[in-house]
């Protein structure tokens, strides 16, 4: 994968998502399906979901691979939620699965967004109704997928930030976390810290930005050919290399 980690970083944001990416695969494989599933009014037999075509290559340029199908609506594992998706996105991970960096994985999106609609046992986490928001290996391109509970969590429930931006984030929110906390965040205001987030306005670097700011960093710096508002918490922005 790639990703925009601070450049002081001694490990880097593939390594932190490959190793998330692999917990999730692990858990998946332990599944073993609830035997009493409390479930919402209305949930369907069966759900759309976007799957890789079997026997048919794609590249980067060429997604003709990816299908809709319509498949048994899943049920939620020990541990796990039925999530009704409201919000998934594009990250690199997700290019991997389907160019065949990861062989054999099918399923896509992995971050989402969405309402509880059904509760397996072992989860007193959420309740039916609860919006959250979170990772998946069960694949978050559908409109029904199951999450683990301990992977999720409650989602924001603003106007400011509504339930599908929250679904943008997960990922690239877990990454940048990461990388900022891997160099000592959140920081004391009296070390007048500065941060060079790289690549500022991709989708790792922007969500970056804010959070050194919320971790008190004095300066945020980045290099970016894009606008950013300043309102993000960025001090300086640089127009190519610096």
């Amino acid at each position: 994968f790639f990703f925009s980690p601070l450049l002081r970083i001694p490990l880097s944001g593939d390594t932190t998502m490959s190793y998330i990416l692999f917990v999730l695969l692990l858990a998946e494989s332990c599944r073993e399906v609830s035997s009493a599933v409390k479930y919402a009014d209305g949930v369907p037999s069966t759900t759309r979901a976007v799957r890789v075509a079997k026997g048919v290559k794609c590249t980067r340029t060429d997604f003709s691979c990816l299908v809709i199908e319509t498949i048994d609506t899943p049920k939620p594992a020990f541990g796990e939620v039925l999530v009704n998706v409201s919000t998934s996105s594009v990250n690199p991970s997700d290019v991997d699965f389907v160019v065949g960096n990861a062989a054999g994985i099918d399923k896509l999106g992995v971050d989402f967004s969405g309402t509880v609609v059904a509760v397996g046992d072992g989860c007193s986490k959420f309740k039916i109704g609860d919006a959250i928001w979170g990772m998946t290996i069960s694949g978050a391109y559908a409109d029904y997928t199951t999450a683990i509970c301990a992977e999720s969590g409650h989602a924001p429930q603003t106007d400011s930030v509504p339930l599908n931006v929250v679904g943008t984030l997960p990922e690239v929110a877990e990454t940048s976390h990461n990388c900022l906390t891997k160099c000592g965040a959140p920081w004391d205001r009296s070390r007048n810290i500065s941060a060079v987030i790289t690549s500022g306005s991709g989708g790792t670097g922007f969500v970056g930005i804010q959070l050194a700011k919320i971790f008190n960093a004095a300066t945020v710096i980045t290099s970016t050919s894009m606008y950013i508002p300043k309102r993000y918490g960025l001090r300086s922005a640089f127009d190519g290399l610096f």
